[in-house]
């Protein structure tokens, strides 16, 4: 059985945000009062959905403020860091357009790079494999590392 979905105050509910932000910008720049923005960002900081370190969003799942092994490129060009490989392939069903993934083989560091569509990888993904296995309890292990 799947958890209720959990309702978050204030108007950061799922990831409009896509970048580093300071706390405070976030604050001024909200029509919300601050305690509510304040409140909002510690649920979410505390549910893991974002990480708040020394002031910034540096994490705000699935992207990264931080430079990691996996970036992804958006339909109108920008590009952003993505947690992990993992996170790099659910951010074209989550924005609901194409994206283009750049990233390295973790063993022989053969550059990879394909499409993602929202229902899938790309055709150029063939014979690419993820690798899952057991994580650390290192909370943000990867976007501290790089």
């Amino acid at each position: 059985m799947l958890p209720e979905r959990r309702k978050y105050p204030g108007r950061f509910c799922g990831c409009s945000w896509i970048g580093a932000g300071l706390v405070q910008e976030i604050v001024v720049a909200s029509k919300d009062s601050p305690e509510a923005i304040h409140q909002t960002l510690s649920v979410l900081d505390n549910d893991d959905l974002i990480r708040i370190h020394e002031g910034q969003i540096d994490i705000a799942y699935p992207f990264s403020a931080s430079p990691t092994p996996f970036v992804v490129r958006l339909l109108d060009g920008r590009e952003r860091y993505a947690c992990c490989a993992m996170d790099a392939l659910g951010i074209a069903p989550m924005v609901g357009q194409p994206v283009e993934i750049r990233s390295r083989c973790h063993h022989c560091h053969m550059p990879l790079e394909f499409s993602a569509e929202t229902e899938g990888p790309g055709s150029e993904a063939e014979g690419i494999m993820l690798w899952f296995g057991k994580r650390s309890e290192d909370r943000c292990r990867v976007a501290d590392t790089y």
